[in-house]
């Protein structure tokens, strides 16, 4: 099954589209969520728009690009893409932020300037 990172990066989902089956595995990972924007987003995830935009990235031979040590290098960003299009994916945006933001232990860092989840979505 997909991880959350997995299903947001453009380049996996090129791969392997996004279906209700990664997004069901994903609601089980945040069923005990507190966040209510988190549940309404799940729940009304643009899956086929979103595959519709990943399907439009340019393969992996065409993105490739000669930088100035004349090395090979994949021309693709996935932060521009998802800032090129945030705004047509509003849940998924939602979702990206989440995951992002997400302490990876329950010590959830409490010091100054560390931005909550709450206040973001």
């Amino acid at each position: 099954m997909k991880s959350a990172a997995d299903l947001l990066h453009p380049l996996r989902a090129k791969a392997t589209p996004v279906t209700t089956v990664h997004v069901e595995a994903l609601k089980a990972n945040y069923k005990s969520s507190e966040h209510a924007k988190i549940s309404d987003a799940l729940a009304a995830l643009e899956i086929n728009k979103f595959n519709e935009l990943v399907s439009k990235i340019p393969s992996k031979a065409e993105r490739m690009t000669t930088n100035s040590k004349k090395e090979k290098a994949d021309s693709f960003n996935a932060r521009e893409w998802w800032q090129k299009h945030m705004n047509e994916l509003p849940n998924f945006k939602t979702i990206y932020m989440a995951v992002l933001c997400h302490a990876c232990s329950k010590l959830v860092p409490t010091r100054k300037g560390v931005l909550h989840l709450g206040k973001l979505i």
